[in-house]
């Protein structure tokens, strides 16, 4: 597993943790940066940090070091992930399995080489872009229902 694979994982962990980085952080004795660092697989997490982590969040080592198994329902959702970016979405809220290894990678590349040339967004639109990938697939209409909505109740679309 790369860093970046259990920067994820210790994010998700984090999360059903109910701890926010800054918490993470000062109870670890560390800066909320070094958390960051950690869960977007920028710095190496040394053993006796993956330790207190894990004890930090109520997770065995095992169970965030073991590669995840997708069922049926997770594997059906992936095929049907509209866009590269929302399958690395999925990849990110579960877990690489070890069968699907290879394409996560391939899809890694695929998105730094896009980044590379620039999505031609600022900052904002790429945030809210970003915001999107993360709401699961079957909820996604709503929340475009939702925004076209607010927008003709305000005049902004015929």
């Amino acid at each position: 597993m790369d860093q970046k694979e259990l920067g994820l994982r210790l994010r998700e962990a984090r999360r059903q943790a109910g701890l926010t980085q800054n918490q993470a952080a000062a109870a670890l004795g560390v800066t909320y940066q070094a958390v960051s660092n950690y869960e977007r697989g920028k710095c190496r997490v040394e053993a006796g940090t993956l330790k207190q982590l894990c004890i930090l969040y109520r997770i065995s080592p095992v169970t965030l070091l073991e590669s995840p198994e997708w069922d049926e329902s997770r594997r059906a959702t992936y095929a049907s992930a509209a866009t590269d970016a929302d399958k690395l979405a999925l990849f990110e809220m579960w877990g690489v399995p070890q069968d699907m290894a290879e394409e996560y990678q391939l899809l890694q590349e695929q998105q730094k080489a896009a980044a590379s040339v620039g999505s031609g967004l600022n900052a904002e639109e790429d945030a809210l872009l970003s915001l999107f990938r993360n709401i699961p697939q079957e909820n996604r209409n709503l929340v475009l229902n939702m925004v076209e909505a607010a927008l003709k109740s305000q005049g902004l679309l015929p």
